[in-house]
């Protein structure tokens, strides 16, 4: 028949105080302004981008530590966001019962 309304709200609660810790986890690894500086805002954007390595070999290589990092905390926050999320979509649907 779904699930219990106080399951889910529950689930919802502690997701939303694990999602809060582990977005303050990611911004700490962010690069300092004077790195950010360095670099145009495409390249920036290259350096977020999942799985993608085109940015690594128009970046000083002092630098490509400090946005790797970055860039493995955020594809950690994504998954934090996006797996839970299908779960809540799939109960919607009826698919866990």
């Amino acid at each position: 028949m779904g699930i219990d309304v106080r399951i889910l709200y529950a689930f919802l609660s502690i997701w939303g105080v694990v999602e809060i810790f582990v977005a303050r986890w990611m911004f700490k690894a962010k690069p300092e302004e004077n790195i950010a500086r360095k670099y145009p805002k495409g390249m920036r954007f290259y350096s977020q981008i999942p799985f993608g390595k085109y940015w690594t070999r128009r970046v000083a290589k002092s630098d490509v530590q400090v946005l790797e990092k970055y860039q493995r905390r955020i594809r950690i926050w994504y998954l934090s966001v996006i797996i839970p999320f299908l779960g809540i979509l799939s109960c919607f649907y009826g698919l866990c019962q």
